[in-house]
């Protein structure tokens, strides 16, 4: 029998003694995840065997990144010694780093055991959060919690790492090598490429690994255990560190407290009774309507090119139904990222500042939106996107908010997908369709778009031609409208019609408006009333609007108005942001506020719109600058602080 040869450098004691030391630290975190298991079992009894067994396995994608994100700079650099046969001269210091580490992540772990018993999500950023008073913190932990046999348990568990540690260098460290210097160099280059890839956690170009890839199931607590809580620290520290860090300061909030009182003002509407704002009652006084809800949010839908379509005498199928629905001509974006679109259209808030939300681990808290008040009703949730569900973090941070079942690009056959950007819209619309008619009532769907973004490919459709990926997303819609207009579901359903943002076509103001301006509808000619709308609207508005057709009693803590309970006139605002910059309508004015720069004013409906009044109107600037920037303190103020659920107000 032909005995098979493995290659040299897959035995060298300098990789196998790298290998061992990521096993170890991956059993490491396993037997924590383990004891978190086991001591708040109370939490998890109710969750099937087999779904906290696969938390295991979810689970070790964190892990791993994690372990190889630590040990790499340890690889290179007994690496480069390891390349000058000089190793052995490393032994004390890989002996002490690794120590340290696993010191460090087993006292993270068995912290966290308390922690997750009271906040009931891993370590985030409050673990560290001492406050103004670190040692009535240290003392009312002392009092609280078995420090002694937590401390005992830790100095155990680290011991016998140190001793695993030691075993391990004493076995393939002390080893002279054989290996000639062309096959140190090839397992270099077949090494590196691992550890990146391990690190990132995921295949996908477009993907690294998210905290959402750990919601694979509709129970948050084994979502919550897949979870590696050295990762959501770290994570939600750089987040915070960058992101929120002296915001308050930044937009020269001098009072608090005069800043919620600001937005309690603007967000007044004439169905919602403040109980301690932003917690607000919202009663109608009749019979609910559980009618369906399904939200199309289409990408780069800009009212600049409905009206471009219009004036050319192009038809599209949402200026031949505009009419039949409540139109509001007068509706802006919170921003020009897709995930800020997503994140206020259904959640009411504006998008926080820096990174996503959807990314950060403060996206771990209940949200008081469209989505999670319809959960509470009985609604199921859907969410359909052509693409990578994980993209912006998007399927996990909706699985955390109300949503059931996600459809994507991995419900395809893989020859259906056209690029990085997934299906065609029209096949993807079909999809939903099936969805729906399948789904038990009520239920509510979000269907995001994508082919009009780049890479700009227009699919081909038999027998129809498209000037552009604007019009054939428009046809899509019509598709899709013509299949349900066929389904039981489609008499019950109430649909929303609007951009995830706008696009620049045309050159305008610095913040520029094209961006923004987007068309919202809210449609279904069985059940809707027509109507215009002539209030200015933001996307924070979506859910209590759309809630408010819906008749349902319910509280929230979102900033949003309910426009439909207002008198229809023209006036009003709309919050716009991006980066250090927000853009504020406030009636028939536009506020460019640069945070840390000079502000621009104009009258962006007037003959004269680029004519910047900010230095004739100082007046108007203070205003609106108060008016904007308390809008978008108080909503980082409340996500930042873990604040965005009703229950933290009760």
């Amino acid at each position: 029998m032909t005995q098979i040869r493995i290659p040299k450098f897959f035995k060298s004691p300098f990789l196998v003694y790298f290998f061992w030391i990521s096993v170890l630290f991956l059993g490491i975190f396993e037997g924590l995840r383990l004891l978190l298991l086991v001591f708040n079992h109370s939490d998890f009894r109710h969750i099937p065997a087999l779904v906290l067994m696969k938390s295991f396995l979810v689970g070790a994608r964190f892990d791993l990144s994690i372990t190889l994100m630590t040990i790499a700079p340890l690889f290179l650099l007994n690496y480069l010694f390891y390349l000058a046969n000089w190793r052995r001269k490393l032994r004390i210091v890989n002996l002490i780093y690794l120590t340290l580490f696993a010191s460090l992540y087993v006292f993270l772990g068995i912290s966290e055991i308390e922690f997750f018993r009271y906040f009931q999500v891993r370590l985030n950023s409050f673990f560290i959060n001492w406050g103004e008073n670190p040692a009535f913190v240290i003392k009312m932990i002392w009092e609280s919690y078995p420090v002694v046999w937590y401390i005992l348990g830790i100095v155990l568990l680290v011991s016998l790492i140190f001793l695993m540690f030691k075993k391990l260098q004493d076995r393939y460290y002390r080893r002279s090598t054989e290996e000639g210097f062309f096959l140190k160099i090839t397992a270099f280059v077949l090494a590196v490429p691992l550890i990146f890839l391990g690190i990132r956690g995921t295949l996908s170009y477009k993907t690294p690994l998210r905290w959402g890839h750990a919601y694979f199931s509709s129970y948050n607590f084994a979502n919550q255990l897949a979870l590696n809580g050295v990762y959501t620290l770290a994570n939600d520290i750089i987040y915070q560190k960058t992101d929120q860090a002296d915001l308050q300061k930044l937009l020269g909030i001098a009072d608090r407290r005069q800043a919620y009182n600001i937005v309690e003002k603007m967000s007044a509407d004439s169905t919602g009774v403040p109980n301690k704002f932003p917690l607000r009652t919202y009663k109608f006084g009749e019979d609910s309507k559980p009618y369906n809800v399904v939200i199309f949010l289409l990408e780069s839908y800009s009212d600049y090119d409905i009206r471009k379509y219009e004036k050319e005498g192009i038809p599209l199928f949402f200026n031949r139904i505009k009419d039949k629905g409540i139109y509001f001509p007068n509706f802006y974006s919170n921003g020009f990222h897709t995930y800020i679109g997503l994140f206020s259209s259904l959640f009411g808030m504006p998008n926080v500042y820096g990174k996503s939300v959807l990314k950060q681990n403060i996206g771990q808290q209940e949200f008081s939106g469209l989505l999670n008040i319809l959960r509470k009703k009985g609604y199921t949730g859907y969410f359909g996107v052509s693409h990578d569900p994980n993209f912006d973090n998007m399927a996990g941070f909706l699985r955390g908010n109300g949503v059931d079942h996600v459809i994507s690009q991995f419900d395809f056959h893989r020859d259906e997908v056209l690029s990085s950007l997934g299906v065609a819209d029209h096949k993807l619309f079909e999809k939903m369709n099936e969805q729906f008619r399948n789904a038990r009532e009520p239920f509510f769907g979000v269907v995001l778009s994508t082919n009009n973004h780049g890479p700009w490919i227009i699919p081909q459709v038999p027998g129809k031609e498209f000037r552009s990926t604007f019009h054939y997303t428009d046809w899509a819609l019509e598709h899709f409208f013509d299949l349900a207009a066929h389904e039981k579901y489609f008499r019950n359903t109430i649909f929303i019609i609007t951009g995830d943002h706008g696009r620049a076509e045309t050159s305008g103001y610095d913040f520029n408006l094209q961006l923004t301006h987007i068309p919202c509808l809210i449609y279904n000619p069985d059940i809707i009333k027509p109507e215009i709308v002539k209030n200015i609207t933001g996307q924070i508005d979506l859910s209590q609007t759309i809630l408010g057709q819906l008749k349902m009693d319910y509280r929230t803590t979102n900033l949003g108005r309910d426009v439909l309970h207002m008198p229809n006139q023209f006036g009003g605002y709309a919050l716009m942001q991006e980066g250090k910059m927000l853009g504020f309508i406030w009636n028939d004015w536009y506020l460019i506020d640069h945070i840390d720069g000079t502000p621009e004013l104009y009258r962006y409906q007037s003959e004269n719109t680029k004519h910047n009044f900010a230095a004739e109107k100082p007046e108007v600037v203070k205003k609106l600058q108060q008016k904007a920037r308390a809008l978008y303190f108080v909503g980082n103020d409340m996500i930042f602080n873990r604040k965005a659920a009703p229950s933290a107000w009760k």
